[in-house]
């Protein structure tokens, strides 16, 4: 029986759209933004799922969305896609089903042709993934984790440093497992959005954007991570990909006197090592197609709840700022609980005092042991360490099994301002229902 959760939204939500594609015959290909957070991207989707259609297909799929009853054509939202008009060739269809649903469900598809998209089913040597969606972005292709020198962290990694994981909340969105999601592989991909930037729209943003993306979360700058993806781009766009890493400098942050102390503290902390388990994919193949076949691990994106091992005496009583008891929200502040779900908004004082509001979806026994999680990793893994002085959290529960929402305020000085950090800690501890973001946002902002 699927586990219903909040919008009267199911575990297998989108399984009607996926027996559409069986009936068909056509196989699952994701792309955009929903296949490049498989691929390590900290892309946000807002609800649109994209495909990618055999050209010999495209209007099957399309006229059998609409068929179905289920589905309307709408015009593509260029907004979502950076301004960029090479979309429009894009159909776009909206779920009718999910007129009411949660904003983090998947509302739109978008159906990308081999020759929009500029990519060849046959040659996009796909990889299966568990499911269209992935709270916090995993990097399919581990060689791009396993490079000492950078800090990306998987599942593996942040275990082995010895964050705290708590099990997911988000829902899935396939509840017949008998369906294999596909996405290409990183190399293809880039392929393809080196050719869009090059014979699209001019100043093709959307695709330059997501090419930047990729430099910037699995560290191409670092010779030894990019000649992995050079090697294996074709030939014709090597350089191009070669001007945009290039272009990719890290910035360096001013050196202000009480922020070059406190660097100067930071310098003196070893970082974690990051121990990574290279896997070989089994390579086989579907209707012609190559693809590489379990090389993502269920088990190491879904942490089991007995799994969990929380030291409840990381962080001491009193080090709790202002109280663990809040009312109960009105009925109108739950209706509206959704909101910001996905969201850390982040607000800078003076030198590097700072206030962290975090929106999370949380599920079990979590008071303490959510709280103590997510000190401790901030605290031991982004250089906070006890400068992190207080915590509040505001909390709606729901029926059983035990779930809801909270609102988790942090204020201290930190060391640098690290996002980054910020993020995998809170995504590890919370294991929230979509992408970690970082965002500006005023002072005492609450938004719900």
């Amino acid at each position: 029986m699927p586990l219903e959760r909040m919008g009267g939204i199911q575990d297998g939500y989108f399984d009607h759209v996926v027996s559409i594609f069986q009936k068909h015959n056509v196989p699952m290909i994701i792309v955009e933004e929903y296949g490049y957070r498989w691929m390590g991207s900290r892309c946000i989707s807002h609800g649109n799922v994209d495909f990618l259609i055999r050209d010999s297909q495209i209007d099957i799929i399309s006229s059998a969305l609409l068929d179905s009853g289920l589905f309307v054509k709408i015009e593509q939202d260029l907004d979502y896609r950076l301004s960029d008009e090479y979309c429009l060739q894009v159909p776009r269809f909206f779920d009718t089903t999910k007129a009411t649903a949660p904003h983090f469900t998947i509302k739109w598809i978008n159906l990308w042709s081999e020759s929009v998209y500029m990519l060849r089913v046959d040659e996009a040597e796909l990889v299966s993934v568990p499911d269209i969606i992935v709270s916090t972005p995993q990097i399919v292709d581990c060689r791009y984790g396993t490079v000492a020198e950078t800090s990306f962290r998987t599942i593996e990694g942040m275990k082995a440093e010895g964050m705290k994981l708590l099990p997911p909340v988000r829902f899935s969105a396939l509840e017949n497992r008998d369906s294999i999601i596909y996405i290409p592989s990183l190399a293809k991909t880039c392929d393809a959005l080196l050719r869009q930037q090059r014979n699209g729209t001019p100043y093709n943003g959307r695709a330059r954007y997501h090419l930047y993306n990729f430099v910037r979360y699995l560290y191409l700058e670092h010779p030894t991570q990019g000649e992995i993806l050079l090697s294996e781009l074709d030939p014709t766009n090597r350089e191009d990909m070669e001007q945009i890493i290039r272009a990719s400098k890290p910035m360096l942050l001013p050196k202000l006197p009480f922020l070059a102390a406190m660097l100067a503290i930071a310098s003196a902390v070893p970082s974690p090592a990051i121990k990574e388990r290279a896997v070989t994919p089994e390579v086989s193949k579907l209707d012609n197609v190559v693809v590489k076949k379990d090389v993502v691990d269920l088990d190491k994106i879904v942490v089991k709840k007995d799994a969990v091992n929380i030291d409840k005496s990381v962080v001491k009583k009193d080090s709790v700022g202002r109280g663990m008891s809040v009312a109960k929200k009105d009925v109108a502040g739950l209706e509206k609980r959704d909101q910001g779900s996905c969201w850390i908004h982040y607000w800078h004082g003076s030198g590097v005092y700072a206030i962290w509001y975090f929106r999370l979806d949380t599920w079990g026994e979590w008071d303490d042991d959510w709280g103590a999680g997510l000190l401790d990793n901030i605290r031991g893994k982004c250089y906070a360490w006890d400068y992190v002085w207080e915590w509040q959290f505001y909390y709606d529960q729901g029926p059983p099994p035990t779930w809801g929402h909270a609102t988790f305020e942090i204020s201290g000085a930190f060391v640098t301002p690290n996002y980054q950090c910020v993020a995998d800690a809170v995504a590890a501890a919370s294991w929230n229902w979509g992408a970690v973001t970082a965002q500006i946002d005023a002072a005492g902002s609450k938004w719900w």
